[in-house]
């Protein structure tokens, strides 16, 4: 069975802009350190501003940014070694600083970088150009985004993200560089959001989804990075979404799902994640919307097809390999 190893790049709940707002931070970035190391002491640089946008943007930094800010941290140490200069480096066109307290490749440097004058954005150390230590980044509220310890350049510890209102957003364990133990996510009123289990940066173990006001939103297990087993899922207002079973990640078995009015939407069953026998659906009213058979995948034999209002659909008729006849 293939595993896939998590560390920065893989995990559920990801904002997708978010992950855009890094990848157009970090474009550039390479050739930009060159121009910044070889800028006359007092010179001013732009950075700081991306840096703002790409952690205003973030609702949740999750892993994936985790390998932004590291990318940051390296490149910093680098434009410090690349200056050897102890003097303290304006970053952006409102001079606020990026102070390097030292710049010895054998020692720490020390990276603070402001919004402003008592208004802090990120804060950590380097070994050389590697993330070492303690980092923290801050909401423009002033709460801190997310706060750990880089060790080699990788996450290990523990690692707490929070929401702008400074209520606790998610916290994690990683051990050099993998998720290991539980990922938890948490509505600004303090209620669970999520629990993942992770073993070595993949996930394995009970898998728990709540919605906001508490009631359950999935529930299952995963087994070597995929869904195992039997899982299910609700809708917000507490009724069944779906339920069923699968195997290294596949829908296999019985599967059924209901509208989110408590009426019936679908009765089948799946081999491997194809369908396989006898297939029902309805509409939210409890009309039939369609049923027949599937063999290997594909429809086989007489299908009846429904409009809402109950009269047949034009597409019933009998099928061969998933083509009508």
């Amino acid at each position: 069975m293939s595993q896939r190893r998590t560390t920065f790049e893989h995990l559920p709940l990801l904002a997708v802009v978010a992950a855009s707002a890094t990848l157009i931070g970090w474009a550039g970035l390479e050739s930009r350190r060159a121009a910044m190391a070889a800028v006359p002491a007092g010179a001013t640089l732009d950075l700081s501003s991306q840096l703002a946008a790409i952690v205003d943007t973030a609702s949740l930094t999750a892993p994936r940014e985790l390998d932004a800010w590291s990318h940051l941290a390296r490149e910093l140490a680098t434009c410090a070694l690349a200056r050897r200069s102890r003097e303290t480096v304006a970053t952006s066109v409102n001079e606020f600083p990026l102070e390097l307290d030292r710049v010895e490749e054998s020692e720490a440097v020390r990276l603070a970088w402001d919004r402003g004058p008592g208004r802090p954005l990120v804060e950590g150390r380097a070994l050389g150009s590697t993330p070492e230590g303690p980092w923290t980044v801050w909401h423009e509220s002033g709460a801190p985004l997310f706060r750990g310890s880089f060790r080699s350049g990788v996450p290990d510890g523990t690692w707490s993200w929070w929401h702008s209102d400074g209520s606790l957003h998610a916290e994690a364990t990683f051990v050099e560089g993998l998720l290991q133990g539980p990922w938890i996510e948490y509505y600004s009123d303090g209620l669970v959001a999520v629990v993942h289990e992770y073993e070595s940066g993949v996930l394995d173990g009970d898998s728990h989804e709540t919605w906001p006001d508490g009631t359950p939103k999935a529930e299952g297990a995963f087994e070597s990075g995929h869904r195992e087993g039997r899982w299910s899922t609700w809708h917000e207002n507490g009724e069944p979404r779906a339920q069923g079973f699968y195997k290294e990640g596949l829908r296999d078995g019985p599967w059924r799902e209901w509208h989110n009015n408590g009426e019936a939407l679908l009765d089948a069953s799946y081999v491997l994640g194809r369908p396989e026998g006898a297939w029902r659906e309805w509409y939210s009213n409890g009309q039939v919307k369609a049923e027949g058979r599937f063999v290997d995948g594909k429809r086989e034999g007489r299908w009846t097809f429904f409009e809402l209002d109950g009269s047949v659909d034009p597409r019933t008729g009998k099928y061969a390999r998933g083509l009508r006849e």
